[in-house]
C-alpha cells in the first residue's frame, strides 16, 4: 500500500520568523553582503522545504521510500526486510506517532506523519509477517490507547 507525508507544519513557523528576523537584520546589517547571501540561501531552502512530499510503499518484503520536490524524485530508497535490524515504534512530541527503521551499516530512518493513519499497523504486519524484531515504546503504547 502507498503511504504520502508532507512537510511537519512548524516548518511554516520557522520560516516566517527567519523571514521575520531577515527584515530586521536589514536594519542592523545595511552593507553586509554575507549575511544576505547565508540568509536568503536559508530562506530558499525552508520555502523548498514546504513543497516535498515523502511517498513510501509496503510490498511484500520490501520498503519503497522516496521524496518527492513537486513531483519530481529527488531520492528513492529500497530497503529489503534481510536489511533491516529493528524498527522502534516511539511517540514524538504530544501525538505524533513515529516509527524509526534501524538498518544494516546505514543510517536510521525516521517516518512520520503518513497518512492515512493505518500506516502504522500495517508496518507492523510487515514486521510480522517478515519476521523483523520491533520494539514499542510505553509512550506509544499509551497513544493507540488513546486513539481507541
Amino acid at each position: 500500500m502507498d503511504y504520502i507525508a508532507k512537510t511537519h507544519p512548524s516548518y511554516k513557523f520557522v520560516l516566517y520568523l527567519h523571514i521575520f528576523l531577515l527584515s530586521l537584520g536589514t536594519i542592523v546589517m545595511k552593507e553586509s553582503p554575507l549575511f544576505f547571501i547565508l540568509s536568503g540561501t536559508f530562506v530558499v531552502f525552508l520555502f523548498l522545504s514546504l513543497f516535498f512530499r515523502f511517498h513510501l510503499t509496503i510490498k511484500n518484503d520490501i520498503i519503497k521510500y522516496k521524496i518527492c520536490l513537486f513531483s519530481f524524485p529527488i531520492y528513492k530508497k529500497d530497503i529489503p526486510s534481510s536489511m533491516i535490524v529493528r524498527i522502534n515504534f516511539v511517540r514524538r512530541g504530544w501525538r505524533i506517532k513515529t516509527a524509526i527503521i534501524k538498518q544494516k551499516s546505514k543510517f536510521p530512518l525516521r517516518l512520520m506523519l503518513f497518512q492515512p493513519q493505518s500506516f502504522y499497523t500495517d508496518l507492523l504486519a510487515y514486521c510480522e509477517r517478515n519476521h523483523v524484531e520491533y520494539t514499542r515504546s510505553r509512550d506509544y503504547l499509551l497513544l493507540i490507547k488513546l486513539d481507541k
